[in-house]
């Protein structure tokens, strides 16, 4: 159930992150994660649970998740998926994250998508990116986040 999930998702997200062994679980959680809200009111509020919710742990990644590409690939989607349409998780990433950056990865995404250069590595993120939050999503979701 649920406090398993917490558990498990709660210790992968605070482990040190000294090994490769803990970056591709934590890898794997974040991506977990996002697939446990989606489309799920009550998923997300779930990752506000609690004294040390899930979403302060995601929002409080350290920085290279929010600057290095690769890692903005692998978290985005997942705040993104935690966030759209839910005010309450919004405002409780904004203490650590200005949501407008979730709005331009989104942009980006749409841009590349739009340009339609099959052949670019932005292209394949943005096909990665699809398969976690729905392309139909990505204007009104960038919307929200504005």
């Amino acid at each position: 159930g649920f406090l398993e999930f917490n558990y498990v998702c709660g210790v992968v997200l605070s482990a040190p992150l000294n090994s490769g062994d803990i970056e591709e679980c934590l890898r794997w959680c974040i991506v977990l994660m996002g697939y446990y809200v989606i489309n799920n009111p009550v998923n997300q509020q779930r990752l506000h649970w609690g004294g040390d919710p899930l979403l302060g742990k995601l929002s409080s990644l350290p920085f290279q998740y929010f600057c290095d590409s690769k890692k903005k690939e692998i978290l985005f989607p997942t705040l993104v998926l935690a966030c759209f349409q839910n005010e309450t998780n919004k405002k409780a990433v904004e203490e650590d994250l200005n949501p407008e950056l979730l709005a331009c990865f989104l942009r980006d995404k749409m841009s590349c998508v739009e340009q339609g250069d099959k052949v670019s590595e932005e292209w394949a993120k943005a096909v990665e990116c699809s398969k976690r939050v729905p392309q139909e999503l990505w204007r009104s979701a960038a919307d929200f986040f504005t």
